[in-house]
């Protein structure tokens, strides 16, 4: 099995893990989001899981500062504002440790480009632009293969939404990739909750004094 391979299977096993574990843990909270989450790099992956009840208990956090009280005002709106934002979830980090294994084997994958010797007159700029590029694809594409599995597994019911998560990403990767991953109902729930808070930022500039 070469490197890729290795890294694929793990993958696969650590996120089939992390969804079971997160069904122990969390089901009874109302699990709606369970996401491969990384960043803009895709050099570290791990599982995110955002639940109703985390989402009401970090919105009413939200709402006793009072800047975000002038701006959100009700708990509904401070909740359509946090919902997909998977770094304000409780649970982020909480599925982090199972993805240790297949962390050190990303870790090698991403060491494999970056030893290429750069002083080398024969090196070769396209040749690493080609192997960065094609590793954040294999990535990607590893990261949806899990997810899939996940969904096939049956380990969630259907309110659940699956998606490849990064901190800074717009709203069209994330339905780009949310289409990819679930059925179209899921899609357009997740599409009405983008306008739903496109919806309350225009009433919230509007009330701006400033």
């Amino acid at each position: 099995m070469d490197a890729r391979d290795a890294f694929r299977s793990e993958l696969t096993a650590a996120t089939l893990r992390a969804a079971r574990e997160a069904v122990d843990r969390f089901g009874s909270e109302r699990i709606y989001s369970f996401a491969l989450y990384t960043n803009g790099e895709y050099n570290y992956l791990f599982a995110s899981v955002s639940t109703q009840a985390g989402l009401e208990r970090v919105a009413r956090h939200y709402l006793q500062k009072p800047d975000f009280q002038r701006r959100w005002k009700t708990l509904d709106v401070a909740m359509a504002h946090l919902k997909w934002s998977p770094c304000d979830s409780p649970h982020h980090v909480a599925l982090e440790d199972g993805f240790a294994a297949a962390q050190a084997q990303l870790d090698m994958l991403w060491d494999a480009i970056d030893e290429v010797d750069v002083d080398d007159e024969d090196f070769d700029d396209e040749w690493a632009d080609d192997n960065y590029s094609r590793l954040c694809g294999f990535v990607v594409e590893a990261s949806a293969e899990a997810l899939d599995g996940v969904r096939r597994a049956g380990i969630f019911d259907e309110g659940v939404t699956f998606n490849i998560l990064m901190g800074d990403q717009g709203e069209d990767e994330r339905l780009h990739y949310a289409a990819a991953l679930n059925d179209a109902a899921a899609v357009v729930r997740l599409r009405e909750d983008f306008i739903a808070a496109a919806r309350h930022r225009g009433v919230e500039m509007e009330d701006d004094p400033a």
